[in-house]
């Protein structure tokens, strides 16, 4: 049997409950947007914030970094090398910033929470009922739901952390097979060091999806440390 449906009580359900989660939405995004852009719009008026970056079960790998807004403004990192604890060796690498370098994952949160911002701020006032509602809320939803993705699941592109090493230098220089990323994984900044080991490119071996390419040559991870703030 078909159901019947009380327009009354969608009316109603359209303006105590969707109309009011809208509007707090609206709100709650308005809020972070404007934090964000104060924050970040002119980084070179931002306070700095140290974050010291170590871990009890990791003892060759340590980091601090300075953040200005989204940016990092300076980083040093102390790397451990060696096959064991008697012949570790202890080496500091100052991060010098040649162009500007981002937390890319707040970025994108922004840039998702700005999208459901301009579909509210173009639609909320032009709903015409429960249906219209829902849709908006759909929409609105999947991309709050793609921000928070982004805070929650660090990128484990190796190319991106290849790119940032041809755009910054360390002092001493970081050697060939070793890569440095900076994430956000919740609410911790972390910073992992990959160490990478050359593979054959036969078509016959198979590759792990942790591959990147250098020059001609390919490359996988055999080692990765990661720190974050205590």
């Amino acid at each position: 049997p078909a159901i019947r449906v009380d327009m009354s009580e969608l009316d109603w359900l359209f303006s105590t409950c969707v109309a009011p989660v809208l509007s707090q939405l609206q709100d709650w995004m308005e809020q972070c947007t404007k934090i964000y852009d104060q924050t970040c719009s002119d980084t070179s008026s931002q306070p700095h914030e140290w974050f010291v970056l170590k871990s009890k079960d990791v003892d060759n790998l340590t980091g601090v970094v300075v953040l200005r807004g989204d940016m990092i403004a300076k980083a040093t990192v102390k790397i451990g090398r060696g096959s064991s604890r008697s012949a570790k060796q202890e080496v500091r690498h100052e991060m010098n910033i040649q162009t500007p370098c981002y937390i890319s994952q707040l970025q994108e949160t922004m840039s998702n929470v700005k999208a459901a911002l301009r579909i509210i701020q173009a639609r909320r006032s032009h709903l015409v009922d429960i249906h219209d509602a829902v849709e908006v809320v759909r929409l609105v939803l999947s991309y709050v739901k793609k921000a928070h993705t982004c805070l929650i699941v660090p990128p484990d592109d190796l190319k991106q952390w290849l790119e940032m090493k041809s755009r910054v230098s360390f002092k001493p220089q970081l050697p060939v097979n070793e890569l440095i990323s900076f994430v956000i994984n919740g609410s911790k900044l972390v910073l992992s060091c990959y160490t990478l080991a050359a593979v054959s490119s036969s078509p016959q071996k198979e590759l792990r999806r942790n591959t990147v390419e250098m020059g001609s040559q390919l490359f996988e991870v055999s080692q990765q440390h990661s720190v974050s703030q205590l």
